[in-house]
């Protein structure tokens, strides 16, 4: 194998298939990423035998080959380079070799034979999402996400799709974020399938604000997102996700618009005062327009303060919640203005923009 490619390159597609290479004792092919050509590109791929990722490269292909090279080395080593032309070699010996002005080294690799293949999905299902769109979703859903060993099926995002509906939600039982998307193609399913927190945090970690669409194809096991010359391929969780949909409140008791930066503000502040169990009260004032909240810590005092918000109707309540919690659902939020809905002491808080398809629910602590 020879071929000749720009380092920047080079390194930003061994960036890209790193991250998920981990020390591996049992299996130290793991430690490994596959070099192999491709045609006039070359395929750099990693896997963890969860998730696998692949990256083209773009390069003057001299001699056809592959070799498999420890990852951390080899990003290591290209990522100190000063910027200009790399060669990459390899002879019989498993060895290879790079070369850059001054600069020449030798890589131990392994027969890539052994490296593990990574499935390729064969599948009609297929959907195309715009990407900026996907990945504010996955920025608003992930961190709600709170790896279960027994409810396995909580361990990622849900999509639900319906015909040119997706609907991606998450929950740890205790709180709950849905977005609507639209898809940019047609088809005709009514499936769900979950995808691991850890693709999603890779694929939130890849995209770049410079993708247009993205493809996601899938069977009953697996799933492939492509966008640009990159793949990931995944597990799915087998398992089957809350029926949540019933949970969001539709009409409320209470319900108030709120200046978003404000109200971060005041949970913040207030919030330092509270309790070993991040208590927050949240008290409504319908007659002045106003939301209390109020923290108390036995050991360092309490706090209160009030915010005016810009409408205010219904009845009014008292009620506790984990303040980091209500925090995070707010700051996801895209607007300046939040939406507050209360149903009933039992029910859980809902909070929404006006800017996009995220919904945020959260159950209280509990009834004063």
């Amino acid at each position: 194998m020879k071929f000749i490619c720009l380092k920047e390159n080079l390194k930003n597609k061994l960036n890209i298939t790193d991250k998920i290479v981990t020390k591996n004792l049992n299996l130290p092919i793991l430690n490994n990423i596959l070099i192999e050509t491709d045609k006039n590109k070359v395929k750099i791929s990693s896997t963890n035998l969860e998730i696998g990722i692949i990256s083209y490269l773009p390069a003057k292909i001299e001699e056809e080959g592959s070799i498999s090279v420890p990852s951390k080395t080899i990003t290591s080593f290209i990522n100190n380079l000063p910027n200009d032309k790399v060669i990459l070699s390899t002879d019989k010996k498993n060895i290879l070799n790079i070369k850059s002005d001054d600069y020449k080294t030798n890589i131990n690799g392994i027969d890539s034979k052994n490296f593990p293949i990574i499935p390729k999905i064969s599948s009609n299902n297929e959907l195309l999402i715009e990407a900026q769109k996907l990945k504010l979703a996955l920025r608003q859903l992930i961190n709600i996400i709170n790896n279960q060993e027994i409810k396995v099926e909580l361990n990622g995002l849900n999509f639900k799709i319906k015909n040119k509906i997706l609907k991606i939600a998450s929950t740890d039982t205790s709180r709950l974020g849905e977005v609507v998307l639209y898809l940019n193609n047609d088809i005709n399913l009514n499936q769900s399938l979950i995808i691991p927190s850890r693709t999603c945090q890779e694929i939130l970690r890849i995209l770049n604000d410079n993708n247009d669409l993205i493809k996601i194809i899938f069977d009953e096991n697996q799933v492939a997102i492509e966008f640009d010359d990159i793949k990931i391929i995944s597990r799915l969780i087998n398992g089957q996700f809350p029926d949540y949909e019933n949970v969001i409140p539709k009409s409320f008791k209470f319900n108030a618009i709120i200046p978003k930066n404000e109200l971060v503000s005041a949970i913040r502040t207030v919030s330092i005062f509270s309790s070993r169990i991040n208590d927050i009260k949240l008290k409504t004032n319908v007659k002045k327009l106003l939301i209390e909240l109020s923290c108390q810590n036995s050991d360092i005092g309490e706090s209160e303060t009030k915010i005016n918000c810009e409408e205010a109707k219904g009845e009014d309540f008292e009620l506790m919640y984990n303040y980091k919690f209500l925090l995070e659902g707010i700051e996801n939020i895209e607007d300046e203005k939040v939406f507050l809905g209360i149903s009933s002491d039992l029910e859980p808080l809902f909070l929404k923009g006006f800017k996009d398809e995220y919904k945020y629910i959260l159950m209280p602590l509990k009834v004063l």
